[in-house]
């Protein structure tokens, strides 16, 4: 394995020599960034000074990535001086993270240009080095107002610097700053690599807590304004925004916030991510990790196949590169459990044909599934079931449910996240759906279920088990080996084609007895079916019959004269006392209404289409009635 567990690491040349960097910051590109670092670096070129350029976009996006491939398309001419947020907020240092980093830059100034900082420029550093020092001795930082506070000062650094305040003082520095660099600049022109410009990259501002990010660039913003400097910030929007949120309250942040980014940055960049290449880039960590090969004798995936890869990843986990990383980590420790695992034998004794593809992309799912909602994964897996599927689609299905408020609470577009998850489960049904019908099997879940088996997210059992509806049925077919045996099977595949079967918000319960199934909409009881020896079959349904059939006779089916079969009947409307009778029996199941179904086969033989139909009709105005639906 090349990579065995990714880490985050993005992007870094390992050697200066420009055209290697290059070279391996193209091969590093799976995002396609490349060209964006190309046009960065050209601006950066020619762009007038001072310029501050803010790449924007969400932790782990790509920004560090992008700055490091700005850097081996930087000439000579343009030093580059790095200053990492994030090393100057550990240990306690993010109290004086403005300050830190003011001083910080001054030491890397003088690292990286010991030898142009000499004679008056060498005064100057050490001036505006003495002052940073002082304030960082003597400033006390409290939530409120920055205060003063001198009392341990020794008496030299009193006398040295007078100040009245920091704001003064950092306008001092700024001044220092500026000569100092209008003497690197100067200096460098009597040597054989002159400069014209000197370029920061501050990264990782979004990695430390928001208010301080603010504050970082609160203490930073007069320097942006320094002549011959190019300021480049990796930064999230939204981190900032927060800061201030937190520092100046929600309203003023509202009303203010956008507007001090602006003042700030002159370049907004926003990082690409809407152009990434998810396909390209998840299928070549798969092959880096050998997770998939492009020659792989098990099979292997085709451009369809990446493309749903992505978009189970853009649904999910999202688009950000590190996200992506962390689940085909995952999907690395899963692939060390289903070679070392038992699925050769589960697959065995349950005769379910092992698809390489299908299986690379329901482990996928999961995974997705399992890193972005844990609490939808836990209750999918529970029941992990074509009514599950269905039912993990329906808008109001998840706002019934109770783990949904959790995940609500982390985001601040609810119907964006439902619609996630509603395509989400969408394309798994498409994933599922081997013949193309629009319905899943028992036979087509089987693979889903064997991986959840082998993966020990789910127990055997579930593959031991034919489905609710599925086993009824072969129950009810046995108790009609004889008589009505055609008209059953006829009404299975009339009632299978109705709304009692098609409709995905339908889930579908077995009774421990197994003598009937329940259908359950809107997690209540609507019906049930019941088969025993004694009494073969029986429809159910929970309301009351004369209330049915008034409320049906308000839109009555419409019969044509051949719906009349032989009976001679010539009634316009269908009669629905017939059929919709009071039940008085005792048996098993539930419901005080009984649908006559053979009574109703009787009245109009089911070998006439047209009476096909019709019974379909009559099946679904009940069901839209009992779901008050149409």
């Amino acid at each position: 394995m090349k990579k065995l567990f990714m880490n985050d690491k993005s992007f870094e040349p390992s050697s200066n020599i420009k055209n290697i960097g290059q070279k391996e910051g193209r091969a590093f590109d799976q995002l396609q960034l490349y060209d964006y670092a190309k046009t960065l670096q050209i601006f950066i070129r020619n762009c007038e000074t001072p310029m501050t350029i803010g790449l924007q976009g969400d932790w782990g996006i790509g920004k560090t990535t992008l700055l490091n491939m700005v850097r081996v398309e930087m000439i000579e001419k343009h030093p580059i001086i790095d200053f990492n947020t994030w090393q100057y907020s550990l240990f306690g240092q993010d109290e004086y993270l403005g300050l830190s980093a003011v001083n910080a830059m001054l030491n890397l100034i003088k690292e990286n240009f010991g030898s142009l900082i000499k004679n008056d420029s060498s005064d100057i550093w050490n001036n505006a080095s003495k002052k940073v020092q002082t304030v960082l001795k003597s400033v006390k930082f409290n939530l409120g107002p920055v205060t003063l506070d001198t009392s341990n000062l020794v008496e030299k650094e009193k006398s040295h610097i007078p100040f009245d305040d920091i704001s003064e003082v950092m306008k001092n520095l700024k001044n220092d700053f500026q000569l100092l660099v209008n003497e690197i600049i100067k200096n460098s022109k009597k040597t054989s690599s002159p400069y014209e410009k000197i370029v920061f990259f501050i990264d990782d501002i979004d990695r430390v807590k928001p208010v301080k990010a603010l504050e970082l660039l609160e203490s930073l913003k007069n320097f942006f304004d320094v002549d011959k400097c190019v300021f480049v910030l990796a930064v999230d929007y939204e981190v900032v925004q927060l800061g201030m949120a937190e520092k100046l309250g929600v309203d003023l942040q509202k009303t203010s916030g956008k507007s001090f980014f602006d003042k700030i940055i002159n370049l907004p960049f926003s990082m690409p991510t809407q152009s990434y290449s998810l396909d390209k880039y998840i299928k070549q960590l798969f092959v880096e990790n050998e997770l998939a090969s492009k020659e792989d004798k098990r099979g292997s995936l085709k451009d369809a196949d990446w493309k749903q890869m992505s978009e189970i990843s853009s649904v999910t986990i999202g688009k950000n590169p590190r996200s992506i990383k962390r689940a085909v980590n995952y999907m690395y420790v899963q692939k060390i459990l289903r070679d070392n695992g038992n699925i050769t034998k589960i697959a065995k004794n349950f005769k379910i044909s092992i698809n390489f593809i299908k299986d690379v992309k329901l482990r996928w799912s999961l995974v997705c599934l399992q890193i972005a909602w844990p609490e939808l994964f836990s209750y999918f897996v529970k029941n992990p079931s074509v009514e599950t599927i269905n039912n993990l689609e329906d808008w109001e299905f998840l706002d019934s449910l109770s783990d949904m408020k959790k995940m609500y609470e982390r985001v601040t577009d609810k119907d964006g996240l439902k619609s996630d998850i509603s395509d989400f489960f969408d394309i798994l049904y498409d994933i599922l759906d081997e013949n193309d019908d629009g319905k899943i099997g028992h036979d087509e879940l089987k693979p889903l279920l064997t991986i959840m088996a082998y993966l020990k997210m789910t127990e055997i059992k579930l593959l031991e088990t034919e489905p609710p509806y599925l086993e009824f049925t072969k129950n009810l077919k046995n108790n009609f080996r004889y008589e009505n045996r055609n008209e059953i099977i006829m009404f299975l595949e009339i009632f299978e084609q109705s709304h009692w079967y098609q409709n995905r918000q339908v889930a579908i319960r077995r009774s421990t007895s197994k003598k009937f199934i329940s259908f359950i909409f809107g997690r209540k009881r609507i019906a049930t079916l019941v088969s025993m020896s004694k009494h073969p079959f029986k429809f159910r349904i929970g309301v009351d019959d004369e209330l049915l059939v008034r409320d049906l006779k308000r839109n009555p089916l419409k019969l044509d004269k051949a719906d009349n079969g032989d009976n001679g009947s010539n009634k316009l409307f269908l009669d629905y006392e017939e059929f919709i009778i009071d039940y008085n029996g005792s048996q098993t199941g539930w419901g005080d209404t009984e649908v006559d179904v053979m009574q109703f086969f009787k009245k109009f033989p089911i070998k006439n289409p047209l009476n096909q139909r019709l019974f379909r009709k009559f099946l679904n105005q009940i069901f839209q009635h009992l779901t008050n639906k149409g």
